[in-house]
């Protein structure tokens, strides 16, 4: 079977993670796949994708960019998707199952233009959910959105969501007339991981951290991750005991230069670090690893996967620390590497930890966090932390392994191509589809308009400070 992956940016996160485990599951299982996307930096991305080991093409990046002057990310997200597409069907490039996930904005587009390929949409969450809408004019520019996101996202032949806490967010959001959606978790490979390329000097200067206790945070750099709330507990920790001092808080993760708040988010971070009296300090790719001696936190922008797998194996306790996570890799990646993981009490956690068995879950609050991390750093023994990571490995084997992601998926898959049409469903996308567009091109029109507006108010203002309203 012929199957394609669409994906906006082939970059470094959860969902990329999933994407690339799914399409080897598939690849191992006989199928022939192929991942399109609209951006892949290989200096930012999974190996898999630039070794050779899945096929990855780069289409419908030549006319959209990514955003106007940092606005109207979801209009050309959705144009660059289109595009993509479009460029697909320009080439007669024909699969039998198409896994969307992101953005579902192409759905229909697939739909009505092959009776043959079946579409399976992978929702990690509602978009509509996860934008702010601080102003009535974002609210109003967002309409359109979400009336399409919930239009297309029903049209997909089969829907899959991440857990069953986003399977509740699903139908509270679109509500019960939409499909039922089946859940597919996200999984981690528990073979075992490949030989370091730690070069002898990062590798000596990593044993150094590690002859403290290491307490390891792993998210992308964003305020709704929460990170703040490893850094206030650990501070607490600290300043309230004396022998935890001799410790070492690594909060590393997902940063692109490209995203402002990937940028602005670590500055905040680095100013609360110092507003809490912890000496920090912050080391991107490709410079030295040393660390001074009253170093309490160390920021690692972009870490390598190396870097990252060696911090896991090495912690005493891995921090996860967002609030209503939809999933989460990192918790299950901890357990892989046999280390317990404290994370919050609320969203896909609740699916994957077993609290006082596997790791630990606590409300967001400073004083339960504190606590658990007082205990992994003071009091917890040598024996105790190996029987919770050896009960964290087991559950990840059984449970949310490639393996198991093989299986399901494949069985999925084969039931999406299988699945039948009504003819007159599909008449009804080719109407909306025009309909849509129309609103497509309204929505343009005002964005453009609005641009324009404002590009000559900010490069003439003395044409619009001479008028009168």
């Amino acid at each position: 079977m012929k199957v394609a992956f669409l994906h906006p940016d082939l970059g470094i996160g959860g969902a990329e993670r999933l994407v690339v485990d799914s399409a080897l599951a598939l690849k191992n299982r006989g199928h022939e796949v192929t991942i399109f996307t609209s951006h892949h930096d290989k200096k930012h991305c999974f190996p898999e994708t630039k070794d050779g080991s899945l096929d990855v093409v780069v289409l419908g990046n030549s006319i959209f960019p990514r955003n106007i002057f940092g606005r109207g990310a979801i209009l050309c997200a959705v144009l660059r998707q289109l595009h993509l597409v479009e460029q697909i069907r320009a080439r007669r490039l024909n699969f039998d199952v198409y896994v969307i996930d992101q953005l579902s904005a192409a759905i229909p587009v697939i739909y009505t233009g092959s009776t043959r390929s079946r579409i399976l949409f992978y929702c990690h969450f509602p978009d509509l959910l996860l934008t702010e809408r601080k102003s009535i004019l974002k609210k109003i520019y967002r309409l359109p959105f979400d009336a399409l996101e919930k239009w297309t996202t029903g049209i997909a032949d089969k829907i899959v969501v991440n857990s069953e806490f986003t399977k509740g967010i699903y139908r509270d959001t679109f509500g019960p007339n939409m499909p039922e959606p089946s859940v597919l978790y996200p999984v981690v490979d528990v073979k075992e991981s490949e030989k370091s390329n730690l070069d002898h000097v990062t590798l000596r200067q990593l044993k150094k951290w590690t002859q403290v206790p290491v307490l390891i945070s792993i998210n992308r750099f964003e305020r709704k991750k929460n990170l703040e709330l490893a850094l206030e507990s650990y501070s607490l920790l600290l300043h309230s005991t004396f022998e935890a001092r001799e410790s070492l808080l690594v909060i590393a993760g997902g940063y692109d230069e490209r995203v402002s708040e990937n940028v602005e988010h670590l500055a905040e971070l680095q100013q609360r670090a110092s507003k809490y009296r912890l000496p920090h300090k912050t080391i991107f790719p490709d410079e030295p690893f040393k660390l001074d001696k009253n170093t309490k936190v160390v920021f690692l922008p972009s870490v390598s996967n190396d870097v990252r797998n060696y911090l896991l194996e090495n912690a005493r306790l891995t921090l996860y620390t967002p609030t209503n996570e939809h999933f989460g890799i990192v918790p299950l990646e901890s357990m892989k590497a046999r280390t317990p993981v404290l994370a919050t009490n609320t969203g896909g956690p609740l699916e994957t930890i077993v609290d006082g068995e596997t790791g630990f879950l606590r409300k967001p609050d400073v004083e339960e966090w504190y606590k658990v991390m007082g205990w992994a750093i003071l009091e917890a023994k040598p024996e105790e932390l190996k029987r919770m990571g050896d009960a964290g490995y087991a559950r990840v084997a059984s449970k949310f392994s490639l393996s198991t992601l093989e299986e399901n998926l494949d069985s999925l898959v084969k039931a999406t191509q299988e699945m039948k049409r009504d003819d007159g469903r599909v008449v009804e996308s080719q109407l909306k589809v025009l309909q849509w567009s129309l609103v497509g091109a309204a929505v343009l029109f005002v964005f453009f308009l609005s641009w324009f507006y404002s590009f000559l108010r900010w490069f003439i203002p003395a044409l619009f400070d001479s008028m009168t309203w």
